[in-house]
């Protein structure tokens, strides 16, 4: 089984750059029936940047009541990626649906790529839901401007060039065995009051019903007291208590959003063991169902990909073993995903925390653990490249800091290196003494710098760079404690010249989109030769 983390999903989702094998869990991303769509840019309807926004329902959808029922939602998702919308098969999305006594019927989130929290209002007649549309399901305040949602059935012009409300504006579900359908070829869009469509859509939706029980810590359990579980160079305070030989373990999986449900294994001797299979609830930070699975990793050759990917053996059980320290090691992973069944080729996951390890909380050494280089390297013909730093939120004895008091300084053949907005345009200011949660991107656009966990990787603009370095400090009640600075070679890639017989090229933005009049930034260019050969490179334009 081979992975792809949710964070890649949401690239291979706008880019369509990865198509996956057939399969039930596969994300088989497309163009919207392969036409140029109309479609405004909205800034504020960017599936990355909604966590920023302040997303408020109408005053005819606050807080309804009813009987709340989670069901695992299925769908041809629709997301605007730049001024084309792309498709995909969505699952796991949480689609939670409200029963009211006298036949109302409310469904949370009717958008998978763009989560508001609110709802749209339907009818339940026997086995069938009706929605009338259209519905004003939410509003987006930016910088005081508010942003009124609508949702409308949309189908295409006869040109195919744009979508527009078609005429009947009932949205059906049908109940199929104990799952609700929906029918129709229409499909449901995001639209603001202008009925203008904004790119997010969703077709053949499918609510089954999950049956899975959250595990509960009961009240008379022992608490464990103050313990941590760290991996990766990452880590996060849990929950542990004991009730006989049940060993709970809540806030497994850390989220920024809301708790999820602790998992429940056995303590044996030296051994606590947890069953993979467990379902852990909603994740609130995506609005997905989340399932904890134990398993070895691999790395694997794929064709699909062309490279070398992860591949997830999964395991019964995820093991913590005793050591002499005190702490509970495992030689496992622990992987989180919508999926209770992973038995697909591919399947993607939302975290993963390898060789995870437990230990009491003793935090007296605020010194953070060594950073290290994972990769450097420079086009020093293009006048740039880039590094990848490791940096833990670790102290040197393995306990977790707290990142809001962590800086790092980057170096450049032995000097401290700053940033400027001259080079680096999405920064402000220039900034040399990097937070440690720092990145620049803002407004639904990546940036230059792009952290994913303790991973933190840099563009570098120059010529003749030789070394990079890294330094990570923590700062507590005014006192400065600092890593060891680690620096490390470039490995140096010059492009070789272009032959005279070249007869094309194009220049590419990162995300594969053709820019016909390259300004200032990196790009991909490709090159055609009369032998009708190609080649593309990174390059970076300075005009």
């Amino acid at each position: 089984m081979k992975l792809i983390r949710l964070s890649q999903i949401a690239a291979i989702t706008f880019a369509a750059i990865i198509p996956l094998s057939s399969g039930a869990y596969n994300r088989d991303v497309r163009p919207v029936k392969r036409v140029p769509v109309e479609m405004p840019a909205i800034k504020i309807l960017d599936r990355s940047n909604i966590a920023g926004k302040t997303c408020l329902a109408p005053s005819a959808n606050e807080d309804p009541i009813g009987e709340e029922r989670v069901y695992s939602r299925s769908s041809i998702a629709i997301a605007p990626f730049g001024d084309l919308p792309m498709e995909t098969e969505d699952y796991g999305f949480a689609g939670v649906i409200l029963f009211g006594e006298e036949g109302d019927v409310y469904l949370k989130n009717p958008f998978s790529q763009f989560p508001t929290g609110t709802y749209l209002k339907g009818e339940i007649d026997n086995d069938r839901i009706t929605v009338n549309l259209p519905q004003n399901f939410a509003s987006l305040e930016d910088e005081g401007e508010v942003f009124e949602l609508y949702a409308y059935l949309l189908d295409f012009s006869d040109d195919g060039t744009r979508l527009s409300p078609v005429e009947d504006q009932t949205l059906v579900f049908e109940l199929d065995g104990e799952s609700w359908v929906m029918r129709g070829d229409a499909i449901l869009g995001l639209t603001l009051d202008d009925k203008m469509w904004q790119g997010f859509g969703e077709l053949n939706m499918r609510y089954d019903p999950v049956d899975d029980v959250m595990a509960v810590i009961p009240d008379n359990a022992e608490d464990a007291g103050d313990w941590i579980m760290t991996y990766d160079g990452l880590g996060h305070a849990v929950h542990m208590a004991y009730d006989g030989d049940k060993c709970y373990l809540g806030d497994f999986m850390h989220t920024d959003a809301g708790v999820m449900a602790p998992v429940v294994g056995v303590k044996s001797g030296d051994t606590i063991t947890f069953p993979s299979g467990q379902y852990l609830g909603v994740n609130e930070e995506d609005s997905y169902l989340t399932y904890f699975h134990a398993g070895k990793l691999n790395r694997v050759y794929d064709e699909v990909y062309d490279e070398y990917i992860t591949s997830f053996i999964r395991e019964e059980n995820l093991t913590f073993s005793l050591g002499k320290d005190g702490a509970y090691y495992s030689e496992s992973a622990a992987l989180f995903t919508p999926f209770k069944d992973i038995d697909n080729e591919y399947f993607w996951y939302m975290d993963l925390y390898q060789n995870p390890v437990l230990r009491e909380n003793s935090l007296t050494d605020y010194t953070p653990a060594d950073p290290s280089i994972k990769a450097f390297r420079f086009y020093d013909s293009m006048g740039f490249g880039y590094v990848s730093f490791d940096i833990p939120m670790l102290n040197v004895d393995g306990m977790v800091l707290d990142t809001k008091n962590m800086y790092y300084n980057i170096y450049v053949d032995g000097e401290k290196f700053t940033l400027y907005p001259d080079e680096y345009q999405m920064l402000y200011e220039p900034i040399t003494d990097l937070p440690y949660d720092f990145t620049d991107a803002r407004d639904g656009r990546n940036g230059d710098i792009t952290i994913e966990g303790s991973l933190h990787t840099f563009i570098l603009f120059g010529q003749g760079i030789e070394s990079v370095g890294v330094k990570s400090y923590n700062v507590v009640n005014g006192n400065v404690y600092e890593s060891r600075l680690v620096e490390g070679a470039v490995a140096s890639i010059d492009v070789p010249e272009v032959a005279d017989n070249v007869v094309g090229e194009v220049y590419t933005d990162l995300m594969g989109r053709v820019v016909n009049d390259p300004g200032r930034g990196i790009y991909i260019k490709t090159v055609k030769y009369a032998d009708g050969s190609m080649k593309s490179f990174k390059v970076s334009l300075k005009n």
